[in-house]
């Protein structure tokens, strides 16, 4: 048994760690918590585990070189799976207060819920969600699985690109959410459930 991360438990940068140290060996490894199970060469099943900060993990291994696979996995989670910032947040870290539901607003003001303390003056562009443009299924699955490579490789490309410009800006440890969503475009679960909808005539 080991334990998720303490300072904000099985988040994407820690569940990219493990799916790194997983990879490196022939073995199955299954993360289990709370009646729930997980691969741990898949970063959705990782996330969808539920494990909060401290959270009690069982680790089961089975194959060839589980006895070093297992010890590999125990350091990685004696060490926080990378993500040892334990510091508790000071005042200046608190978000301020939300503004009341009742409290009058100023013509064309919006209410909203801050993120983080300060004033930030700009333009607001407000989202608006819109139909995606795109037939539901398709008579190509031959060219639906091309355009899917062809994607993954354009998202991979864009990722690399925006991890690069964040760790000049700001360091690689912040820069590291990039590669976690890297390992989105690896998951074999969701590239599995992808290829087979294309082969049921998914576009």
């Amino acid at each position: 048994e080991v334990q998720a991360p303490a300072a904000a438990g099985m988040h994407a940068r820690p569940a990219r760690v493990l799916v790194q140290a997983a990879k490196g060996f022939q073995s199955r490894v299954t993360l289990r918590h709370g009646g729930r199970s997980a691969d741990a060469r898949s970063m959705i099943a990782l996330l969808q585990l539920g494990a909060g900060p401290g959270a009690a993990i069982t680790l089961e291994v089975s194959g060839p070189d589980e006895a070093a696979a297992l010890a590999a996995l125990r350091q990685a989670f004696a060490e926080q799976l990378g993500d040892d910032d334990t510091a508790a947040p000071g005042p200046a870290d608190a978000a301020p207060a939300a503004v009341a539901a009742d409290e009058p607003l100023e013509p064309g003001a919006i209410a909203g819920l801050p993120a983080s303390p300060g004033i930030a003056i700009g333009v607001l562009h407000r989202f608006r969600s819109e139909a995606a443009g795109y037939a539901a299924t398709a008579t190509d699955p031959l060219g639906e699985q091309a355009a899917l490579e062809a994607a993954l490789e354009a998202a991979r490309a864009e990722l690399k690109t925006m991890a690069r410009e964040m760790a000049q800006r700001v360091g690689d440890q912040h820069a590291a959410i990039f590669a976690a969503h890297e390992e989105f475009l690896e998951d074999p679960e969701l590239l599995a459930e992808a290829r087979a909808a294309i082969d049921a005539g998914a576009s």
